[in-house]
């Protein structure tokens, strides 16, 4: 064998060792990847049904906030209104307890010394 020849066939052993270390390494990217890729997947699928209903208990509390305000606008006149009696029921009993510590509903007034 000449040196022409045994120069190629001892240099094929490293350039295919070479070649399949590159192989390899781009193998393991590959899996990595798609290994990274199916578990988002997986995720995205587990989580949209929990995403569509927040989303909807989110959109029926807006509507049951409305509705919470029109009802509150329907009875803050009523409440208006029985705080109102409220006030006066309470002037009314200041008032009886000022008359009675002063006397004033007693058919016999107060003597004096």
């Amino acid at each position: 064998m000449t040196r022409t020849t045994t120069i190629p066939i001892l240099r094929w052993p490293h350039f295919n060792l070479m070649r399949n270390g590159k192989e390899v390494m781009r193998s393991f990217a590959c899996s990595t990847q798609l290994a990274f890729s199916l578990t988002k997947t997986k995720y995205d699928l587990m989580l949209r049904p929990f995403k569509k209903a927040m989303a909807n208990m989110q959109e029926s509390g807006q509507q049951l906030r409305c509705s919470i305000d029109s009802v509150e606008r329907f009875v803050q006149p009523l409440r208006n209104e029985i705080k109102a009696e409220e006030e006066v029921k309470a002037v009314n009993l200041y008032n009886a307890r000022v008359e009675q510590d002063m006397g004033l509903n007693d058919c016999n007034p107060p003597r004096k010394p």
